[in-house]
């Protein structure tokens, strides 16, 4: 099937800026938690607690917001998605769509 797009590469270099940007394990605890804070966020808690895991030592989070569904997760692991807007004047953070991303790298 022939078409009139063209395909799109992602450089390297952006991939390694954004896997580099949270080097220490607190920056990705400190992306969970500003995103806890957006005025669009439903979770009035978050936990943060310690497991064992395959026999690894692991932090698990959890808060009790509505969850996401399959489409949306799918969404959110595409480079530059962000479906955030400003709620009364609070601009949320995440509105670029990187910060998921750049945390799980």
């Amino acid at each position: 099937i022939q078409t009139n797009l063209f395909l799109l590469q992602l450089a390297p270099k952006y991939l390694h800026t954004n896997s580099t940007s949270h080097t220490w394990p607190f920056s990705a605890i400190a992306e969970l938690i500003d995103n806890a804070y957006d005025p669009d966020v439903s979770a009035k808690q978050f936990w943060i607690d310690k497991t064992m895991i395959k026999e690894k030592l692991c932090l698990t989070f959890m808060d009790n917001g509505n969850g996401l569904d399959h489409e949306t997760m799918h969404k959110m692991l595409s480079f530059g998605y962000s479906d955030k807007t400003a709620i009364k004047g609070h601009v949320p953070i995440g509105m670029y769509g990187n910060g998921f991303k750049s945390g799980s790298m």
